[in-house]
């Protein structure tokens, strides 16, 4: 919800503890592209996988949608973020 009402389509949005990635699932699906880290290896590879299959899903034939946004998840702790990890974030939740 926070999202769709801060945000404004191709927007990046951030999540500093993504967990497995529902905010960047649901900036996808609003047309914005989704960044995040997470702590823990194992969610963060559930988060990437949910993403990449999102962006590209395995049975294509099923879903025409074209997807243009871009995402990205980094297995780090959220404090030792740099500029250089993520383009400007226009939203932080």
């Amino acid at each position: 919800m926070f999202v769709s009402i801060f945000t404004k389509k191709n927007d990046n949005v951030y999540d500093p503890m993504s967990g497995t990635g529902s905010t960047q699932i649901g900036a996808l699906m609003l047309g914005r592209n989704g960044y995040g880290t997470e702590l823990s290896e194992f969610f963060a590879g559930i988060a990437k996988e949910r993403c990449d299959e999102f962006i590209n899903p395995s049975q294509s034939q099923l879903f025409h949608t074209k997807i243009d946004q871009k995402f990205k998840i980094i297995c780090r702790d959220a404090r030792d973020v740099s500029n250089r990890d993520f383009p400007l974030i226009d939203y932080l939740i």
